[in-house]
């Protein structure tokens, strides 16, 4: 046993990394507004931020006709990433839903905007005209929880512990 004096015996256990359920890649991936598009385009490999809206099991985004994806992307095979890190804990999480675009007319039922779903109408200014949706066939996450922060002995939750070798000085 460690002797509660150890510093060694304070140290919290390691990170847990786990696969996230399918409903809670839904729920991430609704949550973060912006992903990354990955895909082949003229046999190189392309990632491109997108800001998307998730819709009926499905990642809804527009993008112009006169663009390299407004061009190639119907029926391509893509990747779609989102993610959200904390560097300050180490923890974060990712979520990748992998299948095939399909373009699809504005105003089809079902769609985002035709019945007030909300349009993932994209960031950057001009038209924007052209509308995909991504139907995942794989559909996978991870979550990074931090380490448990573990209190030494003696110390109570919510309980100050002042330094007494450390006075704090007020910024001026």
């Amino acid at each position: 046993m460690d002797h509660p004096s150890d510093p060694a015996a304070h140290l919290a256990p390691e990170p847990t990394l786990r696969d996230l359920t399918t409903r809670e890649c839904w729920e991430h991936l609704a949550r973060q507004p912006v992903g990354r598009l990955a895909c082949v385009l003229g046999g190189r490999a392309v990632l491109l931020p997108l800001n998307h809206r998730v819709h009926d099991h499905a990642v809804w985004f527009r993008t112009a006709s006169w663009s390299r994806l407004g061009v190639h992307l119907p029926g391509l095979e893509v990747v779609f990433e989102v993610d959200d890190a904390d560097p300050r804990t180490r923890s974060g999480w990712s979520v990748v839903a992998r299948g095939t675009t399909e373009h699809v007319l504005t105003g089809v039922p079902g769609s985002p905007g035709a019945e007030d779903h909300g349009d993932p109408a994209p960031w950057p200014g001009g038209p924007r005209t052209m509308l995909f949706r991504l139907v995942p066939t794989e559909l996978t996450g991870r979550l990074l929880r931090p380490a448990a922060v573990v209190a030494p002995v003696g110390v109570r939750p919510g309980s100050v512990q002042r330094d007494p070798g450390h006075v704090a000085v007020a910024p001026r």
